[in-house]
């Protein structure tokens, strides 16, 4: 049964199948060869790299990574590398392309498709026996005394850990640590810039990547991301938002269903008793693996609920079912999974692979805000995080703390993610790169690609191959029977009608054009000339990167970008206007779009992009 916090506690893997046959790398390049593993079948190619254990000082001891790959099956047609970005954290991203490879034959035509495990996923093979012990049973603490107890236990915790460590791996866990792997796995590869398919805690480390390299993204697509940026805080915040949704769903479908063990009763108000009482005096719980132990209304609020409901609601039954029993004194329907997973964000070796990464609450006052907005925006599932708790007696300093992220230098990303679940955190993140967008996939799951969803894998396909389009348009035409658009060549003129045609929500916005903006400022992004819509045109999430159409001409005219959401001033979903004189305004709902006629400006015979081309409107790299 998954629960609700799998997706942003991290799915820690703990357990390595026999690793890949190790080739050696002679002057920093990659040598291919067969694998010995049996489970790693031709035509998957073997390698391994050796990188520093601490990236400032490289002339010590190092980490060795195994990577495979699989070659484009068309090399005539090859565009590059594809580096698979593994979640977590310590999941191995050659376990993520030997379960994904069926399912990514297409881009596997012109892609070499590359995983390697990383240093957190070493790390939780050959860590000492002491960084499995927790270091407490951990506990929401209600005063800044108990707050500080607690750390203080886990500090101890961590510096046994450390001390115990023979390899120096326990400092150096980060996400940037990872990325500078990272970039010496492109080294290795050959290749001038890199494509990336990020999924789950890998958006930490895509992130640390886009800040030290971002000239070396070809393209980035990411699959049910943390947006570490935005802080860990927001991201649970968000995310949880969305699972308090789908705990309201839990309770319809069960009032209407008489397999519900909760039907006849109001299921909510059941769930909310139970975790009252388990506050008070916690419930007794065993489980073959972890024993006996104790569940407080603390842990069960985080970790008891499955947001999935599973093939005709088995999930949601068997939840059901444990909540009934739990009420009677019985948490044996919970325990498994509540005992394994306040054991494991204890243990301070799987947390080490975290908490450089500012996973922690900063103090007792920072834990209080924390608390008092998710209990206010989640009344079912609403608790202080499990996994920051851990990280609060972190001896060592952040390695990489969250802080945003300057778009500069980047290309547009592509994300996907559930929207019962990490769509909000994937569009927190492929919001911050102009031009971006997100595939909204209206099922359940995480790491879409990874699952084998046909449609987000359809979309990362095409954009992952946008560059080099191996099929002409009249070719896509007689083959799909989809008529491609024509860029206008004509700056539109205000007043005029238009629509934006929404493909991911399958619904059009019709409205008129309002005015040509000046400037249009977001979160330290300025856009200039924009199109502002007139207010008939109520787009909203899931919508930027549509189309906009002059309704006369049918032609585009523009690229829907964004819109006001809450009525702030020049922040993230709050654009502003500039006008010529400086005045800012802003006003809510109000929404916009990037122009496109000046593409057409700088097209030169073939159909190739000239920016010298006289009159060509794009700016040139370094204006």
């Amino acid at each position: 049964m998954k629960r609700a916090f799998a997706i942003l506690a991290g799915a820690v893997v703990l357990a390595a199948g026999s690793p890949a046959a190790k080739a050696a790398h002679r002057d920093g390049r990659l040598i291919w060869g067969a694998c010995s593993d049996a489970e790693l079948p031709a035509p998957m190619e073997c390698a391994s790299l050796d990188v520093p254990v601490n990236w400032a000082a490289p002339g010590g001891r190092t980490v060795r990574l195994d990577l495979v790959r699989l070659p484009a099956t068309e090399p005539a047609r090859r565009i590059g590398s594809i580096l698979g970005v593994p979640g977590g954290p310590g999941s191995s991203g050659i376990d993520d392309l030997k379960r994904a490879a069926p399912d990514l034959r297409e881009l596997g035509r012109r892609f070499d498709l590359v995983g390697y495990r990383p240093r957190n996923h070493v790390w939780s093979k050959t860590m000492p026996a002491i960084c499995l012990k927790p270091g407490t049973a951990l506990e929401d603490p209600r005063s800044r005394e108990r707050f500080a107890a607690q750390a203080a236990v886990m500090a101890k915790a961590f510096r046994d850990c450390q001390r115990a460590d023979p390899t120096g791996l326990f400092a150096h866990l980060d996400a940037v640590s990872v990325a500078r792997d990272m970039e010496a796995i492109r080294a290795a590869l050959g290749e001038e810039r890199l494509s990336f398919m990020a999924n789950s805690y890998g958006g930490v480390t895509s992130i640390a990547y886009a800040r030290l390299f971002p000239q070396r993204i070809r393209a980035l697509y990411v699959d049910g991301v943390v947006n570490h940026s935005a802080g860990w805080n927001d991201q649970v915040l968000r995310v949880s938002v969305a699972f308090e949704r789908n705990f309201r769903a839990f309770t319809g479908w069960c009032a209407a269903t008489p397999a519900c063990a909760l039907h006849g009763e109001d299921p909510g108000a059941v769930w909310r008793a139970l975790v009252r009482a388990a506050d008070r005096e916690p419930i007794s719980a065993t489980s073959p693996e972890f024993g006996e132990g104790e569940m407080t209304g603390w842990q069960l609020r985080q970790l008891a609920f499955p947001t999935d409901p599973g093939p005709d609601h088995a999930n949601w039954l068997t939840f059901a079912e444990s909540v009934d029993k739990a009420r009677r004194g019985d948490g044996s329907g919970f325990g498994a999974w509540v005992l394994g997973n306040t054991r494991v964000w204890a243990m301070p070796g799987v947390l080490a692979m975290t908490c450089g990464d500012g996973r922690g609450y900063a103090g007792h006052a920072e834990l209080r805000t924390y608390r008092r907005a998710a209990e206010k925006a989640l009344p079912n599932l609403g608790s202080v995080r499990l996994d920051g708790l851990g990280c609060t007696g972190w001896p060592l300093k952040v390695a990489n703390p969250s802080r945003p992220l300057l778009p500069d230098g980047l290309p547009p990303l592509l994300g996907a993610g559930s929207v019962h679940g990490d769509l909000v955190v994937t569009e927190s993140f492929t919001r911050m790169v102009p031009g971006s967008v997100s595939v909204i996939y209206e099922g359940h799951g995480h790491a879409l690609y990874l699952m084998g969803k046909k449609c987000p894998i359809r979309h990362a396909t095409a954009y992952l191959a946008l560059y080099q389009l191996g099929t002409t348009y009249r070719q896509l035409e007689r083959d799909h029977r989809v008529r491609p658009l024509t860029i206008s060549a004509r700056r539109p003129e205000p007043g005029s009608k238009i629509r934006v045609v929404s493909g991911s929500l399958k619904k059009v916005y019709s409205c008129a054009l309002d005015r040509l903006s000046y400037r249009v400022l977001e979160s330290g992004y300025m856009t200039k000339d924009v199109l502002r819509y007139t207010p008939a045109c109520k787009t909203g999430p899931g919508t930027s990167g549509s189309p906009v159409l002059d309704a006369a001409s049918g032609e585009i005219v523009g690229i829907n970008n964004t819109s006001n959401r809450d009525g702030g001033r020049c922040t993230l979903n709050n654009p502003c206007e500039m006008d010529r004189d400086g005045v800012i305004t802003a006003k809510k709902a109000t929404a916009y779009g990037t122009q496109t006629y000046w593409l057409t400006t700088c097209v030169a015979p073939g159909n190739a992009i000239d920016l010298n081309r006289p009159g060509c409107l794009l700016p040139r790299p370094g204006q």
